[in-house]
């Protein structure tokens, strides 16, 4: 029941005012220690940036959270990082408006990992930038965009010596993706990708480009 409720609440990404309020309370509340640090180190400017890098990527796989006894060790020490985004469900500008409702004025970068399709990028790209600058002119601070289809990917896996030349974002860095540990690629294979194909992503990206800007 309890995992249940979970799966059926809100989630954060979708420009859902509930879940994003509860995300960016925590997020503030972490903040909140080091807003005094400018003075102390004599800056003008002490904050924080929102990152994970190799060793919270592979780590994270191995926390009580994202375990499975057929897969991997838990260790509660750590939290899962490379979960798909499969709660993602409302498209690319549900997306964007979630990522700038973070006070930018606590923070100097979060990390936000989107992905392209190459199609998407070939065909639309105007739509891209279009969306994009509605993002940063609504307060949006940062995006790591990623472009490369999921077919991609899983032809990578298979085919390991000819695909040695591809490059992912994976959170706070880029990395070969034949080198990464077989979790970590599945988990980033299941991020949702926006491509040109995807009807529902173009209407996103065509249509709701006020929306965004929230006029």
């Amino acid at each position: 029941m309890f995992a249940a409720c979970c799966l059926s609440a809100p989630k954060y990404g979708n420009d859902d005012d509930m879940a994003d309020d509860i995300a960016t309370r925590l997020f503030h509340r972490c903040c909140r220690p080091y807003h005094g640090g400018r003075q102390a180190a004599g800056l003008d400017h002490y904050n924080i940036v929102s990152v994970n890098n190799s060793m919270s990527a592979e780590w994270g796989n191995f926390c009580a959270a994202s375990a499975t006894a057929a897969e991997r060790p838990a260790a509660p020490w750590q939290t899962p990082t490379a979960l798909p985004s499969a709660r993602i469900e409302c498209g690319i500008t549900a997306l964007l408006n979630s990522m700038s409702k973070f006070d930018n004025t606590k923070h100097v970068g979060v990390i936000n990992n989107v992905r392209f399709t190459k199609e998407l990028f070939k065909g639309s790209m105007d739509e891209v930038e279009a969306v994009l600058k509605a993002f940063y002119d609504n307060d949006g601070v940062q995006t790591n965009l990623c472009v490369i289809g999921k077919d991609d990917l899983e032809n990578a896996m298979v085919h390991r010596k000819t695909t040695r030349a591809c490059l992912v974002r994976i959170g706070g860095f880029s990395a070969r993706f034949v080198t990464l540990n077989p979790i970590v690629q599945r988990g980033i294979i299941e991020r949702t990708t926006y491509g040109a194909s995807a009807e529902a992503d173009m209407r996103d990206l065509i249509f709701d480009i006020q929306r965004i800007l929230r006029v």
